[in-house]
């Protein structure tokens, strides 16, 4: 039989996969993990995962109609193909490729501060040094029970409610001997899970995680003081097979229980990867890590533990677990000590997970009597509204186009992305951009995608419906004709590090509107239920990253949130990596987090009879209030 192998070769690095007849190229690539861009999981709706055909081209089947849809004809002309649509149609042969550095996941700027307050040291877990009186023949009682009467009279717990883990008890008699009867217990609540030789009350740490579907960042803590050891931020693995979580429980829909497996996999081997490298840095051992506590949305933490998200994709969107959970970290497969505990935090409802609830302890609004709205944008929008006496979250899918998804030269927040845009009103063909780093343009990141259309606004070149002013065509050199409409040239292609210009098109403003919208909607609704007036808010929290680096004046022009007066706003950073700090260094708010579920109330959007008309007066810019004004145009100048 003639031998029809056909072979990738990935061009300049030399790796290199076998390839049959048949075979997709974007498939090949997430085998040979190689982290190309995806926002539709390679089904051919996005245009990210653009390759350069370098040889071979012969070998592969046409260009598929979604290419010459979504390409460029000067990236056609240079061999560009969408990997999702390339396959092997004869061999055997070389085929040659190229990645672009709009094509392939780069490190993301990654958030990991967060506003804090104070607290009070008060974990599950502790140390305690016992010299433990050796059996005579005046005092034949067991090794445990000795072990646990010394303990008692250290720890003022009683004797009948401490107990020690069994695979500890096996090896009990053996380590009071070896240690000459000088032990350390670990005591997580009621229960020895690990006993040491000497005295290591020094030793005792825990990894507070938060697991998001872009980024996650670790925390390693010393538990005896309270203090960050160090800290490390990652990309999430599993954005090679989906950029936001829809994505990625299609992923798992679409395929078998092996793709389950494999999400679950990457999500774990991110967070180990996260935790060797804190441990390298402060040269602390895994065994000497305890406990670790993790929180993230509702499907990260489903998928985290191997829990099918099907569900979450269908009306009512229930979540399988919502109260916290305990559990050994070994059953997952964690870098820590044998008998450390593993604490998810509990889940408020919907798609508004753990990381809320975290967001909001660290906030702390629901410990006064004044009134707070807490946005923590993401690739998901959580909102919630209240205070002591109780409050509502909602869940909006606003962050992919803020992340740059759905944004034809949107990017994440990566080195030559364009971070913010300044528009000359009196000349808008001269226009200032920066970019991360400095580099050369090769996108437009999620502060910068605020920007755009609000310096748009105030230069007259769009108007409050989103819509380019046609007029304006033969006057500037920037605004032209594109493929679904007019554009507006960001950067030209000389000075990027791209074959094209980078745009904003009029389809590109419209995502911008659906996002926005969907951010104001919910905060809007919220106050409706609540029976509340902008002018009650006393503080609004803006968390996650994306909330910290946009221009406030950018994104109040546009109307991303209610008309709140600029100084009740204050950015907190990575609130859910704070939230899951305060859970793991005291119990007190870890506790508080069971009480947050309980007096947070998930709202369904969806169901408010307000729903369209808020919606669809929301995507004006900034928005149209139909109570107050007759017309959008109005706010637009108060807030200008």
């Amino acid at each position: 039989m003639e031998d029809k192998t056909v072979l990738l070769l990935i061009s300049p690095s030399k790796i290199k996969k076998s390839m049959k007849i048949g075979d997709s190229i974007f498939d090949a690539l997430i085998d040979m993990n190689i982290p190309i861009r995806s926002l539709c999981s390679g089904r051919g709706r996005c245009g990210h995962c653009k390759v350069q055909i370098l040889e071979g081209a012969k070998i592969l089947n046409y260009l598929t109609q979604t290419e010459h849809e979504l390409l460029e004809p000067e990236e056609i002309d240079q061999g560009f193909r969408l990997a999702c649509q390339t396959k092997i149609s004869n061999g055997p042969g070389t085929i040659t490729l190229a990645l672009t550095e709009r094509s392939i996941i780069h490190t993301q700027c990654l958030q990991l501060e967060g506003s804090t307050r104070d607290i009070t040291l008060k974990p599950l877990l502790k140390k305690i040094f016992l010299k433990v009186p050796p059996p005579t023949l005046e005092d034949i009682r067991s090794d445990e029970e000795r072990l646990l009467q010394i303990l008692h009279k250290q720890s003022g717990i009683e004797s009948e409610e401490l107990s020690i883990k069994f695979d500890v008890k096996i090896k009990l008699s053996e380590i009071l001997r070896c240690s000459k009867w000088e032990v350390t217990v670990v005591l997580w609540e009621n229960q020895v899970i690990s006993i040491e030789n000497g005295d290591t009350t020094d030793h005792i740490y825990g990894i507070a995680c938060d697991l998001g579907s872009t980024k996650v960042a670790g925390y390693l803590i010393d538990l005896k003081t309270g203090a960050i050891m160090s800290q490390i931020a990652e990309m999430n693995k599993q954005v090679s097979c989906g950029e936001d979580i829809i994505s990625r429980i299609s992923y798992v829909i679409n395929g078998n229980k092996s793709r389950l497996n494999h999400l679950q996999n990457l999500a774990l081997s991110t967070i180990n990867e996260i935790i060797k490298k804190c441990c390298e840095k402060t040269s602390i051992s895994y065994e000497e890590i305890y406990e670790i506590v993790l929180v993230g949305n509702t499907c990260m933490q489903q998928l985290f533990l191997g829990i099918d998200p099907v569900y979450l994709s269908k009306a009512p969107y229930p979540p399988t677990l919502s109260r916290s959970l305990n559990l050994p970290s070994k059953l997952i497969g964690l870098n820590s000590n044998k008998n450390a505990n593993l604490h998810i935090a509990p889940i408020i409802g919907g798609f508004v997970g753990g990381d809320c609830v975290a967001a909001i302890l660290a906030s702390g609004m629901l410990l006064s009597d004044e009134i707070s709205i807490c946005i923590d944008i993401g690739t998901n929008t959580e909102i919630v509204l209240g205070n002591n006496g109780g409050g509502n979250a909602v869940s909006c899918a606003s962050g992919p186009a803020f992340e740059g998804m759905h944004i034809k030269y949107g990017i994440r927040a990566a080195p030559g992305a364009i971070s913010s845009i300044k528009i000359n009103s009196n000349d808008p063909d001269d226009i200032r951009i920066r970019t991360i780093n400095n580099d050369k343009p090769i996108g437009l990141c999620g502060s910068a995608i605020v920007d755009i259309p609000a310096e748009l606004l105030k230069a007259g070149i769009i108007n409050e419906f989103g819509t380019y002013n046609r007029d304006l065509e033969t006057e500037l050199k920037r605004l032209r004709k594109g493929k679904t409409g007019l554009e507006y040239v960001i950067a030209w292609k000389k000075d990027t590090d791209l074959i094209t210009d980078i745009v904003f098109s009029q389809a590109d403003i419209r995502e911008i509107q659906k996002a926005k919208a969907a951010i104001h909607t919910g905060a809007a609704l919220l106050m409706d239920i609540m029976q509340c007036k902008e002018e009650d808010i006393d503080h609004v929290y803006l968390a996650g990253a994306f909330g910290c680096y946009i221009n406030p004046e950018s994104a109040c022009l546009i109307g991303m949130y209610p008309e709140i007066p600029q100084k009740k706003i204050e950015f907190i950073g990575n609130a859910a990596g704070t939230g899951a700090r305060f859970m793991i260094l005291s119990k007190d708010q870890r506790n508080f987090s069971k009480i947050i579920q309980k007096k947070v109330k998930y709202y369904e959007l969806a169901t408010h009879p307000k729903f369209q008309e808020e919606y669809i007066s929301s995507t004006l810019f900034p928005h149209k209030d139909l109570n107050r004004f007759p017309h959008s145009s109005t706010i637009l100048k108060m807030n200008l």
